[in-house]
């Protein structure tokens, strides 16, 4: 009879054979990764061309530092868990009132520079003496959705009293702040169940250290709204998992689980990447479970019919002016992926837009076929390497830059620092690029080199994954990370805390500790 460990999986030895293949290509994936960052400086979105040796310094001293950490986090893990009820709302009390000095030093106020300041005036305008949509929900109406959900919150606060924009920019940074945090609380106890923990502990000082996730408070975008639902997703796959176990009933799990990528969906696409990943890991991370596949594809059915309703509703409830005219097909992103370093083009936006609308999709696949061929396999191949630098080096993930367009008030102490003209500008991308470059190699390492925890993070590496083979594919920046982050930041817990463990020669926990 084949041994189980008590929580009735099989050992950790008979991990099955596609899940150590799939974790193998992971890390060579992040080794092409890691090599691409450092040696392709040119590809960064700021002036200042950092010397990869600078870069890898800085990567290699805050790795250093951080393996300090989590040695000494798992040596007092006991003493630190008993004072977790203390511990833990200090802790997360100090980073929110991190988070309200950087909101009120780094105001911004709605402007025409980029998607966030259009959607977030036409939802005030929503708020106050009403809004008449323009020509912008026609071609975008992927952010319709965003301006259904910010524009009740604005009523209300104009029902309150609440009239000057700034003041309602500021509540709004406020509720972003909060929704951050209830992310990285999220992603503390996914590490913790998964790791234990001294994991969890660690996961949240990797936040706190990641000085992106401060200055994106007064960004209240899809991508920091829909940053607890990858987290949330993945909790409640675990849950799963212990109900499945257990013979209790899925529904409670499963509903949230969905929820959560409908939500999250309908947001930002790249949401539903995690709930493919935990569906493929249900079915094939123990070995595969044909008696799976009906709940997990009545989970992936269940969430894209949401999605396509919700998207439905709120364009039917905006009905921007000329819908048809003005449309553009999802192929015009593929498109412009295959142009410079994948970013934003905007001649790609005129050369889509001097044809009338059912010639676009024509002309596009033109064009993409053009680019390919122009490219070829060498080309496609050197290209999709400077896409993964430019998107995957940037450990400011355009944070600086967000902040400086429609900035309130460009003179304060903090300016040197975070802002792309700061006198001092320079140390900060030295530090946050060195961070982030640290994670790339800690993620590589983790898949490449760890034998242990290839299953518990099997479904956490496959979002991530799932996020960079998109990314390759679609229009490109470093911002499109963001609302993954704290997966990235857990994987990148889970290699110290077992590399640590591993040289201090100590076995590894069989199970985590109880959830709280």
């Amino acid at each position: 009879m084949e041994e189980t460990e008590k929580n009735g999986l099989p050992p950790l030895k008979t991990c099955p054979i596609l899940v150590k293949v799939f974790t193998w290509v992971f890390g060579a994936v992040f080794l092409v990764v890691f090599a691409a960052v450092l040696f392709d400086r040119q590809a960064g979105v700021y002036d200042q061309k950092l010397r990869a040796a600078s870069v890898f310094l800085s990567a290699l001293l805050l790795s250093a530092a951080l393996a300090a950490a989590a040695y000494l986090l798992q040596k007092y893990e006991k003493p630190l868990e008993k004072a977790r009820r203390i511990l833990l709302p200090c802790l997360f009390a100090a980073f929110f009132a991190l988070q309200l000095v950087f909101l009120y030093f780094f105001q911004v106020q709605p402007t025409d520079a980029w998607d966030f300041g259009i959607v977030a005036d036409a939802a005030i305008r929503m708020g106050g003496e009403g809004y008449t949509p323009d020509v912008y929900f026609s071609m975008f109406p992927n952010n319709i959705p965003l301006f259904w959900f910010w524009a009740p919150f604005f009523k209300i606060l104009s029902l309150c009293g609440v009239t000057q924009t700034q003041t309602m920019m500021l509540a709004a940074g406020v509720v972003n702040c909060l929704l951050i945090d209830a992310a990285l609380f999220l992603i503390y106890r996914l590490a913790r169940r998964m790791l234990g923990f001294s994991a969890g502990l660690l996961t949240l000082l990797l936040a706190g250290m990641n000085v992106s996730l401060l200055l994106y408070g007064p960004i209240f975008y899809t991508d920091t709204i829909t940053m607890l639902c990858p987290a949330g997703i993945l909790n409640c796959y675990l849950s799963v998992r212990d109900r499945w176990r257990e013979k209790k009933s899925l529904w409670p799990p499963l509903c949230a689980g969905a929820a959560l990528a409908v939500i999250g969906g309908v947001l930002k696409v790249t949401v539903v990447i995690s709930l493919i990943a935990v569906c493929i890991a249900w079915v094939v991370q123990d070995g595969f479970r044909p008696r799976r596949l009906l709940p997990a594809c009545g989970v992936l059915a269940a969430a894209v019919l949401g999605i396509s309703l919700l998207q439905f509703a709120a364009v039917q409830g905006m009905d921007p002016p000329a819908r048809q005219e003005n449309a553009i097909p999802h192929s015009h992103w593929i498109m412009m992926g295959l142009t410079g370093n994948g970013s934003y083009y905007d001649p790609d936006y005129q050369l889509t837009l001097s044809v009338p609308a059912v010639e676009r999709p024509a002309l596009i696949r033109d064009e993409i076929r053009r680019r390919v061929t122009a490219y070829g396999p060498a080309g496609l191949a050197a290209h999709g390497l400077r896409k993964l630098a430019f998107t995957w080096g940037d450990g400011t993930y355009l944070s600086s830059v967000k902040i400086d367009w429609g900035a309130v008030d460009h003179e304060n102490p903090l300016r040197d620092f975070f802002y792309t003209d700061g006198q001092w500008f320079g140390i900060y991308l030295v530090y946050i690029d060195g961070l982030q470059l640290s994670m790339l190699g800690l993620l590589c390492a983790g898949a490449l080199f760890i034998k242990r925890k290839k299953r518990e993070l099997f479904a956490v590496r496959l979002a991530v994954f799932g996020l960079l083979a998109f990314l390759l594919l679609w229009e490109t920046r470093s911002r499109y990370l963001v609302n993954m982050l704290p997966l990235l930041l857990l994987l990148q817990a889970a290699s110290l805390c077992v590399f640590t463990a591993w040289l201090q020669k100590k076995p590894w926990r069989k199970q985590a500790r109880q959830q709280i």
